[in-house]
């Protein structure tokens, strides 16, 4: 009897007895058994209970009972026939190699020479039942020795899975220590089945022959517990005759029956473009004493044609294929078009152009060398959401020295190309070879009047060089890139997204945001430069941008910016009101989402020009009133809103009521009566008083403004229920000096001086 509740225990005492008891050792066991009988022929009866058992790394088992008993024999004789033979196990949560089992039951009754058993197991996709009746006997064996044989028949053999499967009629079947027979099975396989017409092995020596069809290639797959990669109807059929006595000789061969391969469900294409179209597929290979010739064929309407050989020469172990002996192999492969690769993508980009390979492979299994090229032409990638149209693709690369070496890789974008060339990829076991023998992997690109966007919100082109290599296994952007061409419309409305905290049943938890890209094998080191053209709009902000940047980023994927841009030539709305922006810097040094701020916005050609201040850093940002020359925060306010100061505000309360509502209304948005204005091509509409001493809605009138420049204004007055109308001209010749014409009703010139005392 046995109770050992932790088995790990017992591993250094059964590594005295045999040092092969491996290191993963674990669980709980209790065991209890009598062995009776003689030495030759003994007997046993054993009652086994575990738990958490582990075997090694790759066998474990939740819960394992086994219950079992063999009847001993006589000194002089086994007597198979007269022992009576029992056997029970159970068991939950067993991982093999091959799999793993959620549950397992054997069942065995009847005598040595004669018994019957079941076998059921369950798993994720497949349930399997199995029923046998054998027994056992000695046999005699080359050179004399004893052999302990079971043979019989397989009477029952049953998936119900999600791969059906049947054993259509009886199967006999012999196991010895030496030798493995199987006789001639029909087994249904999904829709199709296979017929084995023999299949031995016997003291190595391997004797099979069969042929399959009408069996879905999913099918297979889900047999060899993988899953299929595409969307598959394919279905193929076969034949194989192998022997090897010792060395290999046969054939294999697997054709296409009918059936294509699907991409999954796209959004840029149709039901009828996402299919292959498959009209060939076969592959033959041959077995000449140890070596292999072998030969695949594709062809498709949609995905173009491949064909491939490969040939292998026999080996020093008879029976193998060796992976040291010579080797040599080729692939030929034409795509008319490359959307049918599109919806493997995962993007809704549309993917167009010719491909063709042309690849030959020498040396050995174990060490293959390749060579070959790989072209395109007409290459396109289109993306019409983001503004992407890249099109006029070419590449040349080919394969040699242990790496893929690109010659040549352009697309034009707008009126200007982008050109990549240098080593994208070298052999796995590269980083063993010596440094001098080492390809450097390191693609050299640039970038000539480059389209890289282009939507009505979003216009970048670019010029710039630089270099994509690969180090520390990350790959490493470093290169200069100027905008020399741009336009930049910011929407603030920003789709909504769940917080790391919020968590709703059925949906995976939203990832916490770390303020960068992730865990991502790419370093960045690129100064970005906005050239003479590129503006910005949106958010109350219209202006040019200048300056540079350095944009680097850690291994978490966390950008940083050193470097300094400045709004030129901009204006601002704030408070309804469009403002002169006097200095504007957006300054760099540290983490790219949290700048730095230095702007000041003043509304001109006033008296006192007032206008905002903002600094502190975008995530923490102070604004505060600022005027030329300085007045009280009341008086800033009021010269910002209504143009004049305190002292005259009785008569423009409605004109700053206007714009401190659009200003609460729409923040740093323009005022509706502007965007209005604009569309018309016009810069200000209002309604105001026209100083009529008698007041009521008899001197209001609706006025129409055009600023020219900073300095020269029109503006056309039209009275609301009085047949009046003013054409009137301003010129600010200084900030306190303003020159105005007017014609109308009434016509006047005169000269306009303002002084403003503290």
């Amino acid at each position: 009897s046995l109770d050992a509740p932790r088995v790990a225990d017992l591993r250094p005492i059964l590594v005295r007895v045999t040092p092969d008891w491996p290191e993963g050792l674990a669980g709980s066991l209790k065991m209890s058994g009598v062995l009776a009988g003689t030495p030759r022929n003994p007997g046993l009866t054993i009652t086994a209970q575990g738990k958490a058992l582990q075997w090694g790394t790759g066998m474990r088992a939740a819960t394992l009972e086994i219950i079992g008993s063999v009847a001993p024999g006589s000194e002089a004789t086994a007597a198979f026939d007269k022992r009576s033979l029992q056997i029970a196990v159970t068991g939950t949560g067993v991982v093999v190699p091959q799999g793993e089992l959620k549950s397992t039951q054997i069942k065995v009754i009847g005598t040595l020479a004669r018994h019957e058993g079941s076998i059921a197991a369950t798993g994720d996709g497949f349930a399997i039942g199995a029923g046998f009746a054998g027994g056992l006997a000695d046999r005699q064996v080359a050179g004399g020795k004893p052999d302990l044989a079971w043979s019989g028949t397989v009477s029952r053999l049953t998936n119900t899975g999600s791969v059906p499967l049947t054993l259509a009629a009886p199967a006999t079947l012999s196991i010895s220590r030496e030798r493995v027979a199987i006789g001639t099975a029909r087994i249904a396989i999904a829709e199709g089945r296979a017929d084995i017409e023999r299949f031995v092995i016997d003291t190595g020596r391997i004797d099979t022959m069969g042929s399959f069809t009408g069996v879905p290639v999913t099918a297979l797959a889900r047999l060899a517990g993988t899953t299929f990669p595409l969307v598959s109807t394919l279905v193929i059929g076969g034949d194989w005759a192998i022997t090897a006595a010792p060395k290999l000789n046969g054939t294999i061969n697997v054709k296409r029956e009918s059936g294509d391969w699907y991409a999954s469900a796209s959004t840029t294409l149709d039901a009828a473009e996402l299919a292959l179209g498959i009209t060939a597929f076969d592959v033959a290979a041959k077995f000449a004493d140890d070596a292999l010739d072998a030969s695949a064929r594709f062809r498709s309407s949609r995905a173009g044609t491949a064909d491939a050989t490969l040939t292998i020469a026999a080996g020093a172990v008879p029976g193998q294929l060796s992976t040291t002996a010579a080797m040599q192999g080729t692939l030929r492969a034409d795509m008319a078009t490359l959307r049918p690769l599109q919806p493997w993508l995962g993007t809704s980009a549309v993917l167009d152009g010719r491909a063709h390979a042309e690849i030959d492979a020498r040396g050995t299994l174990a060490k293959p060398t390749f060579t070959g090229t790989l072209t395109g032409d007409a290459l396109s990638v289109a993306v019409p959401q983001y503004g992407v149209q890249l099109k006029d693709g070419r590449l040349r690369a080919r394969l040699a020295d242990r790496s893929i070496v690109l010659d040549e890789l352009s697309v034009q974008g707008g009126e200007g190309r982008f050109v990549a060339e240098g080593t994208v990829a070298q052999a796995r076991n590269e980083a063993a070879l010596p440094i001098a023998n080492r390809a450097n992997v390191e693609v050299r690109w640039r970038a000539e009047n480059f389209t890289l966007v282009n939507r009505p919100d979003l216009r970048i082109v670019t010029d710039g060089n630089g270099t994509l290599a690969l180090q520390d296994q990350r790959l490493a952007l470093t290169g200069k890139l100027d905008i020399v061409e741009g336009k930049v419309v910011y929407a603030p409305t920003v789709a909504g997204r769940l917080s790391s905290d919020v968590v709703i049943v059925g949906r995976p938890r939203a990832p916490a945001d770390t303020g960068g890209m992730g865990d991502v094998p790419l370093s960045l080191n690129l100064d970005v430069g906005f050239g003479s053209n590129f503006r910005f709009s949106g958010d109350g902000l219209e202006t040019r941008l200048e300056g540079r940047v350095q944009v680097t980023n850690d291994a978490a994927g966390v950008l940083y910016a050193n470097g300094t841009i400045r709004a030129v030539e901009g204006t601002y709305y704030v408070f309804g009101q469009r403002l002169v922006i006097d200095r504007g810097n957006l300054i760099f040094n540290g983490r790219a989402d949290n700048p730095g701020l230095d702007v000041v916005a003043l509304r001109k050609n006033l008296a006192v020009e007032a206008g905002v201040e903002v600094l502190g850093t975008v995530r923490v940002p102070r604004v505060r009133l600022v005027s030329n020359p300085p007045v009280p925060d009341g008086e800033k306010l009021s010269w910002l809103i209504t143009g004049q100061g305190l002292d005259r505000a009785s008569g423009a309360d409605l004109a700053a009521l206007s714009a401190a509502s659009a200003t609460l209304l729409t923040g740093t948005q323009r005022p509706l009566t502007t965007q209005i204005a604009n569309r018309l091509g016009l810069d200000d509409i209002s309604f105001r008083d026209s100083g009529s001493a008698t007041g009521g809605t008899s001197g209001q009138v609706v006025a129409l403004g055009k600023r020219i420049s900073d300095r020269l204004t029109i503006v056309y007055e039209q009275g609301l229920t009085v047949a009046s109308n003013a054409l009137r001209i301003e010129y600010a010749l200084s900030q306190t000096l303003t020159l105005r014409a007017e014609a109308g009703t009434t016509s006047s010139v005169g000269i306009f001086f303002r002084r403003v005392f503290n």
